[in-house]
């Protein structure tokens, strides 16, 4: 994650790709530390910084964080997004605080930077409907690796417990291809199909089990698409 203080974004990459950007309120007067940093810690809810509870606290520092505004404050700062606001934390909308809580695990780097990344925008990729609720099975169709397309494979467990995820690969032909991987508790996993044996340049459909309930999504980019 990369945070502009001058264009007051949030920049979400997997690898070099910049996967998504949301608007934020960062700290007033330069309250907000700049550097590199890591995500410390989750808390759904936070005690009471900037007057109020805060929901999906993710620590970065032993007192700054990335956090839905606060509670008792929201309307007030629904006209505030967008500029410094808060006493120093990263704040973002409570209903767009949600994703980044969930895609960011423990340790996740965080960069807050007083460079401007020009409002860059999200260009040459494409992403399926995200998962609504947890499953052990989950089956997609399309996978392409051939030409300039890439392909990967997103999983994460929201559980208390470790997971482990079969993925096997149909290969347009015939063949199939099988991997599994353990996925710790609340943490998430970026599979690039690419780098597999036999799959760096072929079609494919994907199926998942997982031993527990698990949220995927496949993510396809091509560097021939320009934007979403």
């Amino acid at each position: 994650m990369i945070c502009s203080l001058p264009d007051q974004r949030l920049y979400f990459f997997e690898g070099d790709q910049l996967v998504n950007i949301m608007r934020c309120s960062t700290g007033l007067h330069g309250s907000t530390p700049q550097g590199r940093f890591g995500i410390l810690n989750h808390h759904l809810s936070h005690g009471v910084v900037w007057g109020g509870v805060c929901d999906y606290w993710m620590g970065f520092t032993a007192s700054h964080g990335i956090h839905a505004w606060p509670r008792e404050v929201e309307p007030a700062c629904e006209t505030m997004l967008g500029s410094p606001a808060s006493p120093g934390c990263i704040t973002l909308h409570p209903r767009e605080s949600q994703w980044p809580y969930y895609w960011a695990p423990d340790g996740t780097p965080l960069t807050v930077t007083g460079a401007s990344l020009a409002r860059m925008t999200v260009a040459g990729c494409h992403d399926a409907m995200g998962a609504r609720e947890p499953s052990p099975d989950w089956y997609f169709a399309e996978g392409c690796t051939a030409g300039d397309f890439d392909t990967y494979l997103l999983m994460a467990n929201p559980g208390e417990e470790a997971v482990e995820a079969a993925v096997s690969l149909f290969l347009e032909g015939g063949g199939e291809a099988g991997y599994r991987y353990t996925l710790a508790p609340h943490t998430r996993f970026t599979l690039p199909v690419d780098g597999l044996p036999e799959l760096a340049s072929a079609a494919f459909s994907m199926c998942v089990h997982a031993t527990g309930p698990a949220q995927t999504n496949p993510w396809l980019r091509s560097v021939r698409c320009t934007s979403l």
